[in-house]
């Protein structure tokens, strides 16, 4: 699978300018490919990646992917599941609190 998915992207790479790579087909993961259906399975990050992917390049994947596997293959673009990709850890959020308007155990001003 990995040979298959760094030949797709070499071609891919002869076909497309380079900001379409970087932006479109490097973040793409090849996921699996069942033999006895004929199907890849391809995750994309994002939901707008996912469907701008399979709107512009589903058929340039399924054709290279049917060209390698010697069969007409079918190309399943999904979001990864909970899990399964790294995710950037979240900083948790702080409840915002006043700023002190003296110092404390001060007096105010002109008390």
């Amino acid at each position: 699978m990995k040979e298959f998915w760094q030949t797709c992207v070499s071609r891919l790479e002869q076909e497309l300018p380079p900001q379409q790579i970087s932006a479109w087909i490097r973040p793409l993961v090849p996921l699996a490919y069942d033999e006895t259906q004929a199907v890849l399975r391809v995750a994309a990050p994002n939901r707008f990646k996912l469907d701008w992917v399979r709107k512009n390049f589903s058929h340039q994947i399924e054709a290279l992917a049917a060209e390698w596997f010697e069969r007409p293959v079918q190309v399943l673009f999904e979001l990864p599941t909970q899990g399964a990709a790294p995710r950037m850890p979240v900083a948790p959020v702080r409840a915002a609190q006043p700023a002190p308007t003296h110092p404390s155990g001060a007096a105010p001003l002109g008390g």
